[in-house]
Formats: structure tokens, C-alpha cells, sequence
């Protein structure tokens, strides 16, 4: 039987014999900046071979990381510096990703039977014996009118705020997300661009239906983020399968709303436990012999 897909990796390689470029990060912030960069690490596999890297998810990350904003913004900016992560990526993106991160997923995933990739921020071609079938998603950026943002030290306040740019425009924004809450707003802004079903505002009625959620799943925002994500993959990986297609939800559906004739929501179904999430690859067992070079891992 096929597992369930995953979005990124569950471990990652750390090689004995770190390059030059780590090294230069371990002797400038020692330990502390070492383990901060592993931590950075661990959040990109766990979305897949790059992370999105603002104001926004700084504030996220913050409490897992473990360490002051200043200092983390300190070692992704010597981290650039040095090439560990692409500058070019990240300064037309947003995103933190490398070549060795993405060559070691797909090093890990060739044997999973369907991929989600971005090819805006690939930095080395796709295996020529690379087996799955690939989906190409866009960025997923709620400031997406925002490229790049200044995660300059000197530009911190208090943790809570930095200048990001926009176009040529600076203006300043104010972020806060406390553990055990959602912001609304970017979760909204977040499900606009998945371009699911299109929605003028945001209502009280959706942020009843978030809450809800939040509270019955103990749900974090990243967690809410990662249900949407494959909600939306997996409508546009079944819009072609007739009786197999899945729907798109609407907000307050898809947070709100109870699964027919049970009492779990609809959004829980997305979860890595969820009914949807492992009936889909029970009925993707059925289909994927139709896939050239595909493998079913038992």
C-alpha cells in the first residue's frame, strides 16, 4: 500500500565534514549560529526544498528556532553572503533554497509517486531517472506584491517589526502572531493565493470557521497553511478524474463545515491522518500503474 504523501522530508542528511561555508558560519556565531542554521534547514525539508523567508515567517519561526530575531537575521544574512543559500533565489523570491537542498530532496523522494515542485525556484535540472509525477505549484507568497524583504538587523524593532519593500516603495508593516492564534488576514490572503474559490473580503462568518478549526485541530498557522496547500494540490491533481475530482471549498467550508454525515471538518480530512488525504492515495493506487516508470513502495 502506498503511504501518504508528505510535502517534505522527515530527515535530512548532515554531512561529518561540513564545507568551508559552514565552517565560517560556526566560527563566527559558534555553536548557536550552527544550530540556527540546522533549524532553517529542518523548516525548508519540511515544506520540501525551499521556504519562504519575510518579516512574516521570521515572526513564525522565531519560537522554533529558539533565538533573538537579530540574531537569526544575522546568520541568513552572512549565510547568503557565503552562498549556502542562493542569493538570486532569494532576492527574486523571497525564498531560502540552494542546489545541495534541492539535489537532496530529490534525492529522497524518487521513489514517492507524485511531487509537488516549483520550477520558478529550481537551481539544477530534475533528474533524468527521477520517477514521480511531478505537479508545478507557484510560489505561495501572502505578500505578493512584496518581493523582497530587508531582514537587515539594523531594520528590527523589538522583534515585531522590519522595512520590506515594495516595488520601489518602503512602508512599514506590523506583524504578530502569538503561539496558539491566527492571524486571519494572512491565512486569507494565503487561500487567495491558491487560487481556489475567489473571495471579495474577508467575513466574521470565515473567521468563526478558522477559529473553530484552530481550536478542535490545535492547529498552528503553519498547520492551516499545510491543510490549504494540499487541498489545493489535490483538486488540481484530480480536476480530469470524473467521479475522483475534488471540489474547491470555500473559507468557511473548508474550516467551518462538517465532513457528510460525521462529525470531523472538512479541513481535517487534510491532515496527515485525514480521510481524504489517505482515500485519495488508496484510489491514486488504482491509477498510478497508468504513470511510465512509476513504483508503488509496499
Amino acid at each position: 500500500m502506498a503511504r501518504p504523501q508528505k510535502d517534505g522530508l522527515d530527515y535530512f542528511p548532515l554531512n561529518v565534514v561540513m564545507d568551508d561555508e559552514i565552517k565560517l558560519i560556526d566560527a563566527k556565531f559558534g555553536v548557536a549560529g550552527f544550530g540556527t542554521l540546522v533549524k532553517v534547514w529542518q523548516i525548508i525539508y519540511d515544506h520540501g526544498y525551499y521556504a519562504l523567508w519575510t518579516e512574516r515567517e521570521l515572526l513564525l519561526y522565531k519560537s522554533r528556532i529558539n533565538a533573538d530575531i537579530n540574531f537569526i537575521n544575522e546568520v541568513i544574512n552572512e549565510c547568503l553572503q557565503w552562498g549556502i543559500f542562493s542569493k538570486e533565489m532569494y532576492d527574486k523570491y523571497s525564498v531560502l533554497t540552494s542546489r545541495g537542498i534541492q539535489k537532496r530532496f530529490f534525492e529522497a523522494t524518487c521513489r514517492r509517486q507524485i511531487v509537488a515542485i516549483t520550477s520558478e525556484v529550481l537551481l539544477m535540472p530534475i533528474p533524468d531517472n527521477y520517477k514521480p509525477q511531478l505537479i508545478d505549484l507557484p510560489i505561495v507568497n501572502v505578500n505578493r506584491n512584496i518581493k523582497n524583504a530587508d531582514i537587515n538587523p539594523k531594520n528590527a524593532d523589538s522583534g515585531t517589526q522590519s522595512k520590506v519593500k515594495e516595488s520601489k516603495v518602503k512602508k512599514s508593516i506590523n506583524i504578530s502572531v502569538p503561539d496558539g492564534t491566527v492571524n486571519h488576514q494572512f491565512l486569507f490572503d494565503y487561500y487567495l493565493s491558491l487560487e481556489l474559490v475567489k473571495h471579495k473580503e474577508l467575513t466574521p462568518e470565515m473567521k468563526n470557521a478558522i477559529d473553530t478549526a484552530r481550536r478542535r485541530g490545535k492547529y498552528r498557522q503553519e498547520d492551516m497553511e499545510r491543510l490549504l496547500r494540499r487541498h489545493s494540490l489535490l483538486v488540481k491533481l484530480t480536476a480530469d478524474n470524473g467521479e475522483y475530482a475534488i471540489k474547491k471549498r470555500t473559507i468557511t467550508e473548508f474550516f467551518g463545515q462538517r465532513v457528510h454525515g460525521g462529525t470531523a471538518l472538512v479541513c481535517s480530512e487534510y491532515a496527515d491522518d485525514g480521510a481524504k488525504w489517505l482515500f485519495y492515495k488508496q484510489q491514486l493506487e488504482k491509477t498510478v500503474k497508468d504513470i511510465p516508470g512509476e513504483e508503488i513502495d509496499e
